[in-house]
C-alpha cells in the first residue's frame, strides 16, 4: 500500500488558515491610563472668532484637569472684494508664556471668504489645569482687509494634571 503526503499538507494548509482568520488587528484609541480621565467621552471642542489687534480668553482648562489641544482649525474673514492679510495667531497663558504661533494669509480677488489653516498634532498643547488660553491676532501686512478676523476652533481631549 502506498502511503501519501498529501492528507498532511491540506490539514496543515487548514490549519494555517484557520489560524489567520482568527488573528486580531492592533487596537487604537486615545491615550490609555492616567492620561484619559473622564471615562466615556473625554473630548472638547471650542470654537469662535477674534477681531485683528485684538485678544481674547478662547480657552479655559477645568481646575482639576488639563486640557490637550490635539486640533487647530484657523481661518481670516473679510467682507471685502480685493484683500490681501497676513496675520500672526499667538496662543499664550496669562503669564505671557507662549503655547504656540501660527501664521495666516488671505489673498483673494472675490467678495468674502474664509481661508482656514489645520493643524492635527500626535502630542498636542497642553494648557494645565485652572489656566486660562488667550489668542491675540497680531496684525500683519494689509491691501483692503479693514475688516478681517480670525475664526478659530479647538479639540482636543481632557487628561489629569
Amino acid at each position: 500500500m502506498q502511503s501519501t503526503r498529501f492528507p498532511l499538507f491540506l490539514v496543515a494548509g487548514l490549519a494555517l488558515a484557520l489560524g489567520l482568520s482568527l488573528s486580531v488587528p492592533d487596537a487604537k484609541g486615545y491615550p490609555a491610563g492616567a492620561a484619559v480621565s473622564l471615562g466615556t467621552n473625554p473630548v472638547f471642542s471650542q470654537g469662535g472668532s477674534v477681531e485683528r489687534g485684538d485678544a481674547d480668553s478662547v480657552l479655559t482648562a477645568p481646575a482639576d484637569m488639563d486640557l490637550v489641544i490635539t486640533d487647530v482649525s484657523l481661518g481670516i474673514f473679510t467682507n471685502h472684494y480685493y484683500c490681501k492679510q497676513v496675520l500672526g495667531v499667538r496662543l499664550y497663558l496669562v503669564d505671557e508664556t507662549i503655547l504656540a504661533r501660527y501664521p495666516i494669509m488671505i489673498d483673494i480677488y472675490r467678495h468674502g471668504g474664509i481661508y482656514n489653516q489645520t493643524v492635527n498634532m500626535q502630542s498636542g498643547i497642553r494648557l494645565p489645569a485652572g489656566e486660562a488660553m488667550l489668542l491675540w491676532v497680531e496684525s500683519g501686512a494689509s491691501e483692503g482687509c479693514s475688516d478681517a478676523r480670525v475664526d478659530y476652533t479647538f479639540s482636543g481631549y481632557y487628561a489629569q494634571p
